[in-house]
């Protein structure tokens, strides 16, 4: 299986950590004490330590390795999985929340919904809203209704900072994307939401091989996932299957392996392939 020119899981992370102590920084490699950059830097986020950062990419790819190796294993000990093992490496990658920024986006309609503006709404919430207080508006499946019939919400959520890119990289690395995503699970509107989430993938260039909508994610089965949802999360792992945890307010209690951001989702991602293919 290519994985380009990189030839170390290792080496490619340390590559993803310079470019964004970088960005980090300023746009100028951390150390160096610049006060302005010509790229823009993200506001509020402190200086990040070389090391530090570094450190933390060495640890995620370790652990990566491990699962990989591990998951080799398993596959090669199953009749019923031998097919996926010999076959590209699947990734399973969830929308909301993982590469759609479902928050952001639904945050200005339920400031409408409420009649409130949109400062007053945290972006730091728990899964199912209920620091936005939508009870006495008629809860969340009326907002999100709403949101979809209404707003075409699927249709213009921003995606996640670096997701559609990643995805591409990782799709021409022969990595297979399987999109998996549960957003039928309101009545009367799958047509809207489909059609949405499919003008959606192909606006922002996202590659897929396959676009399941289901809330059972375990019964399409793929070699690693990378989730949000707490609930979807644990059901995953208690079937045996290795997850990534995207983090964000909703699952930060939850144990790893998890990322911060999707430079480090696709380090992880090439480093679990690439100890799969080592270990045979």
């Amino acid at each position: 299986m290519s994985t380009g020119s990189t030839s170390s899981p290792l080496l490619a992370g340390v590559k993803i950590a310079d470019r964004w102590i970088d960005f980090v920084n300023g746009g100028r490699p951390a150390g160096r004490g610049s006060q302005s950059n010509s790229r823009g830097s993200m506001a509020g986020v402190p200086r990040l330590s070389a090391q530090r950062l570094m450190n933390r990419v060495r640890r995620l790819l370790r652990l990566a390795e491990r699962m990989s190796i591990r998951h080799a294993r398993d596959m090669s000990s199953s009749s019923g999985c031998k097919a996926m093992a010999q076959d590209k490496f699947v990734f399973g990658v969830d929308l909301d929340g993982v590469v759609a920024d479902f928050i952001a986006g639904l945050r200005p309609i339920a400031a409408e919904w409420l009649g409130m503006a949109v400062e007053s709404l945290p972006l730091e919430v728990s899964y199912g809203f209920p620091e936005w207080r939508l009870e006495d508006y008629g809860g969340y499946e009326a907002l999100h209704r709403f949101a979809v019939k209404e707003r075409d919400l699927f249709k213009r959520l921003p995606p996640i900072a670096g997701a559609p890119a990643a995805l591409r990289r990782l799709s021409g690395r022969d990595v297979r994307i399987r999109i998996i995503t549960h957003r039928l699970y309101i009545k009367w509107f799958h047509q809207e939401a489909v059609q949405q989430t499919v003008d959606w993938l192909e606006y922002h260039g996202i590659p897929y091989w396959d676009l399941c909508f289901m809330r059972d994610k375990a019964a399409v089965g793929a070699d690693l996932y990378v989730e949000d949802s707490p609930d979807n999360i644990r059901a995953l792992r208690e079937t045996g299957h290795d997850v990534l945890v995207l983090r964000n307010s909703t699952n930060r209690d939850l144990p790893g392996p998890g990322a911060e951001s999707w430079e480090e989702v696709e380090a992880f991602v090439d480093a679990f392939v690439q100890a799969r293919v080592r270990g045979g």
